[in-house]
């Protein structure tokens, strides 16, 4: 019925230690990242801003200019898939904000975004799915279409360069920030692509993968 619901399994493992700051890291433990199958995407689809595709020693990697504008670029799928993990390094550059979007449209209203907004240390996820949904609530609008429904804080010094991981297992989707912290949420979605992110200045996406989880991972028989 589209109706929201909360049950079955909430989270992969997660690898916890200690910074030298002092501050709790949590990141996606290697174990499964090596599990994981390469994929390679359908196709490139740049949205708003100016993006450039650089030759790249391993993966994708694409370059934006977005001066005054929130600007995107779409990495499709070859099929709908409902388990895969998505995953780039980040140079933030002068952007206000970076991130990534997974199970959304061509006009991003569907599916699940995470941003990070390195000057205020905040990363921030969306869901772009009940924010225009017709099945959503009023009070599931009102939060959604304006407020994070995730988010937490990037402590300490972050890296010139960091990554970014999002794992889709079926409606779960877990999103692991600069080896730092993880944002987890439940997600109805019926597939949609990939969306690199940048608002107002410049960034680069590098080592851009897709990959396949493994079966004992995904929980797909």
């Amino acid at each position: 019925t589209g109706a929201w619901l909360w049950a079955g399994d909430l989270a992969l493992p997660r690898e916890l230690s200690m910074g030298v700051d002092g501050h709790l890291r949590a990141r996606l433990p290697a174990e499964l990242v090596s599990a994981a199958s390469p994929s390679s995407f359908g196709g490139v689809e740049f949205g708003r801003g100016d993006w450039t595709e650089m030759d790249g020693t391993a993966g994708l990697t694409l370059s934006a200019r977005c001066k005054g504008q929130f600007g995107h670029c779409l990495l499709h799928l070859h099929e709908p898939s409902s388990s895969y993990m998505v995953s780039a390094t980040v140079w933030a550059g002068d952007a206000a904000a970076v991130g990534l979007a997974v199970e959304t449209g061509e006009q991003l209203d569907r599916g699940f975004a995470v941003l990070c907004h390195l000057r205020e240390g905040r990363v921030l996820a969306f869901d772009l799915t009940a924010a225009w949904s017709e099945l959503a609530n009023e009070y599931e609008k009102a939060t959604t279409e304006y407020s994070p429904v995730v988010d937490s804080a990037l402590t300490g010094a972050i890296p010139a360069e960091f990554t970014v991981e999002i794992v889709v297992r079926g409606d779960v989707v877990e999103a692991f920030v600069a080896d730092r912290v993880v944002l987890t949420y439940r997600l109805s979605s019926d597939g949609g692509v990939v969306a690199l992110l940048v608002q107002d200045g410049s960034a680069t996406f590098s080592d851009i993968r897709l990959s396949a989880l493994a079966t004992q991972v995904s929980g797909v028989a």
